[in-house]
């Protein structure tokens, strides 16, 4: 699986990793670019600007009527002389920009968040809430995007009893946008694991995804940046330290479904502020009842709202509420729970 996962991404990256270049429209550098689009300039994020006396790097802003808006990101200057005719506001705006070596498109973005993680001598207490976000960021129409996190909660009471709690997710999701009209392709791959008290109601759980399609309703809006429903249909197999019990079958440690995965998801922007909103809607089907369990729908329900403090670090708060009755037959566990939490987002390129 990771040779394949390496291959696929290896691809992309060859696929996608061209950069586009294009004269600068005026002898003096800008802060933003106004470009018609082009069928070069569809699927980029990023475009190389040059002039006589500079190289530019752009990230897509906007797109407004038949232009795409650039905003420039770094810049370096070839000639030094021709910065003393530049306008005063010109020069102090990109100072900020400017690098000794020629801009290069990134092709990753990371994105890495915590909540308050915290150590305590007192019942050795560890509370740990984390994860990160890995993109591709050389094209717009090819994207490949892996995430995880990991919550982790333990202590130990005066009696020497230990409790603890561990919760980890991952995600591997490519996608095709935009191949037919709001249309978009995708396949995903998903990795879950759950312990409670040192075993494991959930050892793993294997979900693959090849076939799914997603509907972007509204996309880089002035205020809703992104409506979409998708659905896929995911394989999945789950291995438990106990037996799990389903309705019309023997119990098992071992558990094969195919799951129907329908997803919602809503972003909201206003000036530094931005919002998200995803449900995960996933009813299993079992093969040899060959019927639909609606007791068995594995339910996440996630908002959250940010604050930019600066262009890469974000405040967070979010709410998330998940439900998952395996929980239930494999061990007695409550099937759902809900988290809430505040982070620090901190947003890196390369």
């Amino acid at each position: 699986m990771g040779r394949l996962t390496f291959f696929i991404f290896g691809f992309l990256i060859a696929l996608s990793a061209t950069a586009v270049t294009v004269p600068s429209p005026t002898a003096i550098p800008k802060l933003y670019y106004r470009i018609p689009k082009s069928k070069k300039l569809e699927n980029k994020d990023y475009l190389t600007i040059k002039g006589q006396d500079f190289v530019i790097l752009a990230k897509r802003y906007e797109e407004k009527d038949d232009h795409i808006y650039w905003k420039t990101t770094k810049i370096r200057i070839k000639n030094k002389e021709a910065v003393q005719n530049w306008p005063y506001s010109i020069r102090q705006l990109l100072e900020p920009l400017e690098q000794n070596t020629t801009p290069v498109e990134p092709i990753l973005g990371i994105d890495l968040y915590a909540a308050p993680i915290s150590f305590g001598i007192l019942n050795k207490t560890k509370n740990i809430n984390a994860g990160y976000n890995i993109r591709t960021l050389s094209s717009t129409r090819h994207e490949l995007n892996h995430n995880l996190s990991i919550m982790e909660m333990s202590s130990e009471d005066q009696s020497g009893n230990e409790s603890s709690t561990m919760m980890l997710n991952s995600q591997l999701v490519y996608d095709f946008n935009n191949f037919y009209k709001n249309w978009t392709y995708f396949a995903m791959l998903n990795f879950r694991q759950q312990k409670f008290n040192g075993d494991y109601p959930i050892r793993h759980a294997y979900g693959l995804g090849l076939f799914g399609l997603k509907y972007k309703f509204i996309k880089n809006g002035t205020y809703i940046k992104n409506l979409d429903l998708s659905y896929v249909p995911i394989y999945e197999e789950v291995l438990s330290d106990f037996e799990i019990q389903n309705p019309g079958e023997e119990p098992s440690k071992r558990q094969n479904y195919l799951r129907n995965s329908f997803r919602f998801r809503l972003s909201l922007g206003y000036e530094k502020w931005t919002f998200n909103y995803l449900l995960n809607y996933r009813p299993a089907y079992y093969f040899k009842m060959q019927t639909l369990d609606m007791q068995d729908t594995d339910i996440l329900s996630s908002a959250s709202i940010n604050l930019s403090v600066s262009e890469k670090v974000q405040l967070g708060f979010s709410n998330t509420y998940t439900r998952d009755i395996r929980l239930y037959r494999a061990s007695g566990m409550r099937p759902d729970n809900t988290i809430n939490t505040y982070s620090v987002n901190v947003s890196l390129s390369i």
